[in-house]
């Protein structure tokens, strides 16, 4: 697979633990909705989902930083004009046209795929985003304009831990059991690996007829 060399833009604070990063886009690069890119730096290999649609000009990312990390703390610092190297695009977490109705579900900045699908033009979608607390609510003022229903899932306790590695899914499966009748629909599910777990296990139960992607957005405490 070929290598691309870009160039920072510009970097955004989000919170005080996730920024979004505007790369330039290497000419001849195409990707597609929910698709990511390998960054190469030193030794270490990291992958991020471009949050632009496929069509704008530019590569913006939104990064959840790591401050133990090797490549998130690079990009939260680096001065602007900084080249990096990527490969791509990578990955089968694409939207899939059906009869049934979509329902997005994501930890932390595992929105950003759907971000990117939205972007796309996708609309009909009930998006479930689950943080820790409402300042992680990421593009939630774009999702409520574009989400046939956007559902902020705050817990009222997490892990000891307190990070978006450890977000439990109760707050989603309630809304899901009261909202959402029994019936066929496709979930798509990027974040962490106890989030996917736990809603694919509630939907083999309760909506059996059901298509079910995943995307494990957190591979690493070492980013």
């Amino acid at each position: 697979m070929p290598t691309y060399t870009c160039k920072l833009n510009e970097r955004k604070w989000l919170s005080d633990i996730t920024f979004e990063v505007e790369l330039t886009r290497p000419a001849g690069f195409e990707f597609l909705a929910g698709q990511n890119l390998c960054f190469y730096y030193q030794n270490v290999e990291r992958y991020f989902a471009p949050l632009s649609a496929p069509a704008e000009p530019s590569l913006k990312l939104c990064v959840y930083l790591m401050e133990s990390g090797i490549f998130t703390p690079v990009l939260a610092t680096a001065d602007i004009g900084t080249r990096f190297t990527f490969s791509g695009p990578h990955g089968h977490f694409l939207f899939r046209p059906s009869d049934r109705r979509p329902i997005f579900a994501a930890t932390g900045t595992g929105i950003v795929p759907f971000l990117s699908m939205a972007r796309s033009g996708i609309r009909g979608f009930t998006l479930l985003h689950i943080v820790p607390q409402d300042e992680d609510l990421y593009y939630r003022e774009y999702f409520e304009k574009t989400a046939d229903a956007y559902v902020p899932c705050i817990p009222d306790s997490i892990h000891p831990e307190g990070d978006m590695l450890s977000l439990p899914a109760d707050k989603a499966l309630d809304y899901l059991a009261q909202h959402l009748p029994v019936n066929a629909y496709d979930f798509y599910l990027c974040g962490n690996q106890s989030m996917i777990r736990d809603v694919t296990l509630f939907v083999d139960r309760r909506y059996p007829d059901s298509m079910v992607y995943t995307e494990v957005f957190y591979r690493s405490r070492r980013s």
